[in-house]
């Protein structure tokens, strides 16, 4: 199988490491390029090619041209800005896409509020904002999310309190910025106001194959609380009993009904309030933070498999077999500069962890937590059951300690 990828996710290493049959080809950004060669150099991939993809059309005449040589089987959007490049040359070619009106709303956050109203799906109120003015007649008393409408990775999602706040607020969320991640052009983003929703967060995998729905995962997150919204924690599955669990399903599907979903892996996000799921967004891909791979552990579904294999027009073969659970934490450290972890070697020890990572060098300023880019590494987990995980969890928190000065 020959598939495309716009815009690289090193998450598929594995699935085209373990299948002979599967060639990669990449398209990326030149900048990217240039600024990671290392990431492209590697085996897993047969080549590489430049083409803009991030608001740019690029990348579409780059792989209409490689298309005619290659002949792709499948179209796969690495990355959140790729989606709409990725899925409309896959719709030009006849191969499995979500749907114009899937990519559409799951790429642009005002449109998917305005889907979820007409389809009555519950969820906060909501306006768009083009200035600070538009938050504060927005704002009645009650707190309020300011955020992109068509950013990824939390960037620029901050939670106000007061409308004496608000100013500052508008200022950080329009300015917000990815560093390299972006390109070095004018990008144009759009912003909304949201109420802001109380409750357990959680998130639903789901695969879809010509409007079928063939799996659900739910997982648990946690997210690092105060101004923003940033994911630190995630359990899969999550501990649900079967009543929540038909009530979670119920929205998803009826969202997923709503965009009128053909195929793919729809991953959306919502708060349960008083026992109702509210929607929060949702991405017409495969979430990031290892949750695909805390998924394969947990149930033996390979998500990046599920979604290459729809995407070329096939059926998928899921026999989910729950097994375990889990998680993956992300580090938490204080303000300060990192000197060292302490208790690392627990982590190394503990039967348990199946993998971590310190992404801070000595002497780094600790991270801030203002977009999922901010974070210091992470440990992941696959025990048994929900108690042993939080056993395991609780215990190696016990050993683990930044060193910060």
């Amino acid at each position: 199988m020959r598939v495309l990828m716009i815009g690289l996710n090193s998450g598929y290493r594995r699935l085209v490491d373990d299948n002979s049959d599967l060639e990669l080809y990449v398209i990326e950004e030149k900048e990217i390029i240039e600024a990671n060669a290392a990431a492209f150099a590697v085996p897993w991939i047969k080549e590489v090619r430049a083409g803009g993809y991030q608001q740019c059309d690029e990348a579409t005449q780059t792989a209409r041209k490689w298309h005619r040589d290659v002949g792709f089987d499948a179209v796969v959007p690495g990355m959140e800005y790729a989606v709409p490049t990725a899925f409309g040359l896959a719709r030009e070619w006849g191969l499995g896409e979500p749907g114009a009106v899937a990519t559409d709303v799951c790429t642009n956050k005002l449109l998917l509020r305005r889907l979820a109203h007409t389809a009555d799906i519950p969820q906060p109120r909501f306006a768009e904002a083009t200035c600070a003015d538009d938050a504060k007649s927005f704002f009645k008393g009650r707190p309020i999310v300011l955020k992109p409408s068509n950013r990824r990775a939390s960037v620029g999602v901050i939670r106000v309190d007061r409308t004496e706040d608000i100013e500052s607020a508008w200022q950080e969320t329009t300015l917000a910025g990815e560093g390299s991640r972006t390109v070095d052009r004018d990008l144009s983003w759009r912003f909304q106001c949201e109420e802001y929703v109380d409750g357990p967060e959680i998130s639903v995998e789901s695969v879809v194959f010509e409007r079928e729905v063939l799996f659900d995962n739910i997982t648990a997150k946690q997210t690092v609380g105060g101004r923003y919204f940033t994911e630190v924690g995630h359990v899969a599955p999550a501990r649900v009993d079967d009543q929540e669990r038909r009530l979670i399903l119920a929205q998803v599907h009826r969202l997923l009904t709503a965009m009128d979903a053909v195929s793919g892996v729809f991953h959306s996000e919502w708060r349960v309030n008083r026992g109702v799921p509210h929607l929060v967004e949702c991405a017409a891909r495969p979430p990031g933070d290892l949750i695909p791979e805390l998924i394969r552990r947990s149930q033996g579904v390979d998500l990046y498999d599920a979604f290459v294999v729809v995407l070329a027009g096939r059926r998928p073969n899921l026999r989910p077999v729950p097994a375990s659970v889990a998680s993956v934490q992300f580090f938490r450290p204080p303000a300060g500069r990192f000197v060292r972890l302490r208790g690392e070697d627990a982590l190394a020890a503990s039967r348990w962890v199946f993998d971590h990572e310190v992404n801070l060098r000595v002497g780094q300023e600790t991270p801030s937590f203002a977009n999922s880019w901010q974070r210091a590494g992470y440990y992941a987990l696959e025990c048994p059951d929900h108690a042993a995980l939080e056993r395991e969890t609780r215990a190696l928190e016990q050993h683990l300690e930044f060193i910060v000065e």
